[in-house]
This record gives C-alpha cells, structure tokens and sequence, in this order.
C-alpha cells in the first residue's frame, strides 16, 4: 500500500503505466523495471482513496518491491507498508470457465470487483478486506479455484509474477506486457 500526498505523483515516476488513468478506472495494470529496463515487477495498481493506492503483486515479488519503493521514497510523506495480511485478492472468471459449482461472473459482480485490466475475458478482481473475502469464498475449494483461475489465465496468455516473467530478465515486450496495456506511450521518461 503506498498512501499520502502524492502518491500517484511517487508511482508515477517508477511504473510503466500512466498514473492519471486511474482517476478514469478502478485499476491499472503496470510493471517495475530495473534501470536496464527489464521486468522486476508486474501488478496491479489499485486506487482506493484519492490518495492510497494497493498494489496487487505476486507473493514471491511483494517484499524485492516494497524495498524498491522504500528505496525511492526519500523524505517523501508516505506510508508505504505490506498490507497482504489484511487483505486477499480475488478472482471471478467469466461464466462458462468452470464448472457450475464455482464462482463465476453472471450478469454482474459483486460491490468491491472491477473488471480485469489486463484482459477483458479474465473477469473481474478485487482486493477485499480479509474477512469479507473469506465469507464471500465461503466454502469454495481454494485449491480448485487458484488452479482454475492460473489455468484460464494461461489460456489467455496473460504473463503473472516471477515464473512468467523472470526477474530482471525480461524486457516487456517480451512478455507482450505493451499488448496487455502495462506500458503507457505518452508518460515520459521514469526511472528504472
């Protein structure tokens, strides 16, 4: 979670993606690069207030880039802290992608889900609260669904965390990271 007076404007300078969009959508999809500019980090970019931002990582990239962004923020006024204990992240893929017996998007999602930034036919996301995410799983097969979810995912070819791209290995558009939206054109420079 980074959050304070310019966080956006932080972000901004260290993401590939343009920080202003999220005043016109829920979530951004966006990567970190080193200054070689090979992937470091891909996530989500979350915004929950105007000025607090969550930033959906895989699990294994969540502690390299909270150094990263701790490396950076100077005598910024930030709050930049891990907030993974306190909240799951949650995935409900389109109608017909599991059996009937599991989750999935029907006519709407639930309050708190957005539509997947990277790939429209990946569904719907969200970041809850960990108790509201452990009563709306209620007694779904976690197991089943995580394995659903990674194996649609693939489907769509839609590259997540370290196993699929490669820490400081893979430059983005290797990984078709500009074709998924991670990459904004009109930004500017930032730093790596």
């Amino acid at each position: 979670r980074v959050a304070g007076d310019g966080c956006s404007r932080f972000l901004q300078g260290l993401c590939t993606q343009d920080m202003a969009l999220l005043s016109r959508q829920p979530a951004v999809p966006a990567a970190f690069l080193s200054p070689k500019g090979r992937v470091l980090c891909d996530g989500l970019l979350i915004s929950r207030e105007p000025n607090e931002i969550l930033v959906d990582c895989h699990t294994t990239a969540a502690k390299s880039l909270l150094r990263l962004l701790l490396r950076h923020k100077l005598r910024l006024p930030l709050k930049i802290e891990d907030v993974s204990s306190s909240y799951s992240v949650m995935a409900l893929l389109p109608q017909g992608v599991l059996p009937s017996s599991q989750q999935t998007v029907g006519s709407g999602a639930p309050d708190g889900f957005f539509p997947d930034p990277r790939f429209s036919a990946l569904g719907h996301r969200a970041i809850l609260e960990a108790d509201v995410a452990s009563a709306l799983a209620g007694e779904a097969d976690e197991a089943a669904s995580f394995a659903a979810y990674h194996s649609w995912r693939l489907c769509c070819a839609v590259p997540e965390g370290p196993v699929d791209l490669p820490v400081d290995s893979m430059l983005p558009l290797h990984g078709n990271l500009d074709l998924l939206g991670f990459i904004s054109f009109t930004k500017g420079c930032y730093v790596g």
